[in-house]
């Protein structure tokens, strides 16, 4: 009899002080972001929820959402990690962005004391052709039942990511930044997982369209996972 996959998954509940997507303020004030995933067979799929809890007209009601399948492998010391999401109508503020969606790969690999990343998106399918790409240092660190980690990160946009969300002519440096988040176990397969993030837009004439050029979003997650 063949071995059956062995399937796990997990659920959070994570406040944070603002949503920020890509270095893009997409709420004014605190929101609350559900998420939910379940993994087998190096699948996993994955459905994520923004609920802003602002005085804006949306509030208190989903104003984002998505759901995607990844797939990861390790080779030759690799982490590879192809994925398809799937998002409906984002209400950002002066941005155009209804539903869409795109592929992405993750590259990952242990440079000795620190991880390297590469992740590289495609929209697909309303703004077919528009680029992101993100690459960045990460580190973990291990205190006792906690565990640490920090990353950094910059990103870029090709000219036609620019003209879909912000109507800017070419494209170029979008973001950069860092995060520290920790796992904190509290028993029986449930954590809180504190976490802070900065974001800076290093051009001003990106800075001149999506405001504020710098924030930080700073969060605490209730999460249970099996």
């Amino acid at each position: 009899m063949a071995a059956q996959a062995q399937v796990s998954g997990g659920f959070e509940l994570d406040f944070n002080s603002r949503y920020v997507w890509r270095g893009l303020a997409s709420s004014d004030g605190p929101a609350l972001q559900p998420d939910a995933w379940v993994t087998a067979s190096g699948f996993t799929l994955n459905a994520w929820a923004n609920v802003n809890l602002t005085t804006q007209a949306e509030q208190g009601g989903i104003d984002s959402a998505s759901v995607s399948l990844a797939y990861e492998k390790e080779y030759a010391g690799f982490r590879f990690t192809p994925m398809v999401e799937y998002w409906g109508d984002r209400r950002i503020a002066g941005i155009s962005d209804p539903p869409s969606g795109e592929f992405s790969v993750n590259i990952s690999h242990a440079a000795g004391p620190v991880g390297v990343f590469l992740l590289q998106t495609v929209d697909s399918f309303k703004f077919r052709g528009a680029t992101y790409t993100e690459t960045g240092l990460t580190k973990s660190f291990t205190w006792g039942k906690v565990t640490i980690d920090a990353t950094l990160r910059v990103g870029w946009a090709n000219k036609t990511f620019f003209e879909a969300y912000g109507s800017l002519p070419a494209g170029g440096l979008l973001d950069a930044g860092g995060e520290v988040s920790s796992n904190i176990p509290i028993g029986k397969g449930f954590y809180l997982r504190p976490h802070v993030v900065w974001t800076y837009l290093p051009e001003a004439r990106v800075r001149a369209v999506f405001r504020p050029g710098s924030l930080a979003d700073a969060g605490i997650a209730l999460g249970f996972s099996f």
